[in-house]
């Protein structure tokens, strides 16, 4: 994925004030190309929503106490001019403990995978920034952002070169000189285009012999010029210091607004990350879940198959949250040690109870199911068109001799059906939860002992290109090989297929060489 623009605006103001307006112009803004956003589907509840063919919707919720409140939607839709990439939009509207803020992200996505030439990055920021700016105040260096350009005249030339030179100025500043003729760029659009990522300046001729007494004549434009100054700069740098830039519009030319644009489109998509609020909220509801199921099972003298589950659910999205954010709070430092120590507890308990369960449930498999995991996996194999079945699946489903193949062929159907699903995009709360909702013995991946020492045995090559096996159904652990089965999968997200490559024994990790 290639991210080409962001822009993150923390707005000053009371956050009961700010975040319940950004999220107002934000829902507008989203829902305009279709019309409004539909009745049946509250934006304050998590959901999904197809208004094209080629477009996606969806948004989730997220709130804690102590940590914040996010709404987030992520969109996506056709390129129009490109069918091997889309686009893919990020909003995120939230308030922490200092400010409300908003953060928008658009990125173009292969839905391919072949290396050809590059589609067109060439875009429009969305038309909710230039809103959020021109409603909410959002300052930089003591001054008000605005979705319009700051027409700068003799008198505004001390104030500019305050703003060119203040030490805490996180946004660049863009002057626009004048041009004999009215050639050139249109302050008015390119300020529009920039809003919430600089300082747009249209400079009069007297401000610019103003400012030129202040600042030093070399960097101020004029005749056309268009100057860019990047925070941090002090007067005497040169152009070997990288702090400013120069663009110098020639009689007659046109065309210069897009590299503008590009230079900080480009410069914003890498400086601005995702704001960390999500993970920290994944991360406090994932601890407040796990507190929860770890009250149950001290007042349970049997241990639940579906706790556990859930558990182990709850145990990725917090390791996922801590991967992603680790480095933006030291809270989910914290949150790993935890982590480690709940996983040891789990991974031992786990394999018992489904086996357990499984056992004091299992009925006689029922007239005509396959009798044998190869059986199995070649009815699978014809039946399923959502999963991928490869050799290794049916060689090493060939010498298993786990006894229940019926429930393996059962439990493949069902994944055939939420992989059906997935491709339909029906899959709000992600592939795991799907699965266990539907009854599965599905674990999210393999260990890092299997990742690392053991790699080998999970590699597969599908399409001509090597994968690592990572998700699987499992089957009873600790036990002879005919009671229990694993079922190791690869994920392949541009298509929405489930790849299964191994469909037998349990393979190498930590706890089984």
């Amino acid at each position: 994925m290639q991210h080409v623009y962001a822009c993150h605006l923390r707005f000053e103001g009371d956050p009961a004030e700010c975040l319940p307006r950004a999220r107002a112009l934000t829902r507008l803004h989203v829902a305009e190309p279709y019309g409004r956003w539909p009745d049946d589907r509250p934006p304050n509840r998590d959901g999904m929503w197809h208004p094209r063919p080629t477009t996606s919707i969806r948004w989730r919720n997220l709130d804690d106490p102590e940590a914040g409140r996010l709404w987030e939607v992520s969109v996506e839709h056709a390129h129009r001019r490109d069918p091997s990439v889309r686009w893919a939009v990020l909003y995120q509207v939230g308030a922490d403990a200092d400010a409300a803020f908003a953060y928008v992200r658009r990125s173009l996505r292969s839905t391919t995978g072949v290396v050809t030439a590059p589609g067109s990055a060439e875009a429009l920021p969305p038309g909710v920034v230039a809103s959020l700016v021109h409603h909410l105040p959002v300052l930089d260096a003591g001054r008000r952002l605005t979705a319009g350009p700051w027409t700068a005249v003799r008198r505004d030339a001390g104030a500019l070169a305050t703003l060119l030179t203040h030490p805490g100025r996180q946004l660049p500043v863009v002057a626009v000189s004048h041009t004999e003729g009215g050639d050139g760029l249109d302050p008015e659009r390119l300020a529009a285009r920039l809003a919430g990522l600089a300082h747009v300046v249209f400079l009069a001729p007297p401000a610019a012999a103003e400012l030129a007494g202040l600042v030093g004549e070399d960097v101020v434009p004029a005749g056309g010029e268009v100057r860019l100054w990047w925070p941090g700069w002090l007067p005497g740098e040169t152009g070997g210091t990288h702090r400013w830039h120069l663009w110098e519009l020639r009689p007659g030319q046109t065309g210069l607004e897009w590299p503008v644009l590009a230079e900080l489109y480009a410069t914003a998509a890498l400086r601005l990350d995702v704001p960390p609020l999500a993970r920290r909220l994944e991360a406090a509801a994932a601890r407040r879940r796990i507190a929860e199921i770890e009250a149950k099972a001290a007042s349970s003298e049997r241990t639940d198959v579906q706790m556990l589950e859930s558990w182990e659910a709850d145990l990725v999205a917090l390791e996922e949250a801590r991967l992603e954010a680790a480095v933006a709070t030291d809270e989910l430092e914290r949150v790993r040690t935890e982590l480690r120590e709940l996983t040891v507890s789990f991974s031992a308990r786990l394999g018992d109870a489904v086996e357990r369960a499984r056992s004091e449930a299992a009925a006689p498999p029922p007239a005509g199911a396959p009798t044998t995991m190869a059986q199995a996996i070649a009815r699978a194999a014809a039946e399923c068109r959502h999963l991928v079945f490869l050799p290794e699946a049916h060689q090493s489903a060939a010498r298993s001799p786990f006894v229940r193949p019926h429930d393996v062929y059962a439990d493949l159907r069902r994944l055939d059906e939420v992989a059906a699903r997935w491709q339909r995009d029906e899959i709000g709360a992600g592939f795991t939860a799907a699965c266990l909702e539907a009854g599965l013995p599905w674990v999210s991946d393999i260990s890092t002992t299997a990742k690392t020492m053991f790699r080998a045995d999970y590699e597969r090559t599908y399409e001509g290109r090597r994968i690592l096996l990572g998700p699987h159904l499992r089957y009873a652990a600790n036990v002879p090989p005919d009671r229990h089965c694993r079922v190791y999968c690869h994920l392949d997200r541009e298509r929405r297929v489930v790849v299964v490559g191994h469909a037998g024994v349990h393979l190498r990790d930590a706890g089984n060489r």
